[in-house]
């Protein structure tokens, strides 16, 4: 932590200026820190969700399916009904079954 020149403080400056030494070192021993890993989650999150989602929308204008189409841009699940609409639309061999 930088040192600040203590000189031609008042005792009341001087506590002030440890007390916020304190608070910023108890930030990230607490719930600092776990905010701090919060951005990594929060990252993880949406670099999965777009990859489920650029997936599915994909396959559904393949398959001239409108109506999922438009719900899958509009409804945001972290992945889950991206998902289900891959599995729902998929034969046995893996490939999405073509629109009759």
């Amino acid at each position: 932590m930088n040192e600040l020149p203590m000189e031609g403080l008042s005792a009341d400056q001087l506590q002030q200026l440890q007390d916020l030494q304190a608070l910023q070192t108890a930030d990230m021993t607490g719930w600092g820190a776990l905010f701090a890993g919060f951005g990594l989650i929060l990252f993880i999150l949406i670099i999965w969700s777009a990859v489920w989602k650029a997936i599915a929308l994909w396959k559904a204008a393949r398959n001239g399916h409108k109506g999922w189409y438009i719900a899958l841009f509009i409804i945001n699940t972290i992945g889950i009904l991206e998902i289900i609409y891959i599995l729902m639309y998929r034969d046995k061999q893996g490939k999405i079954p073509e629109k009759k």
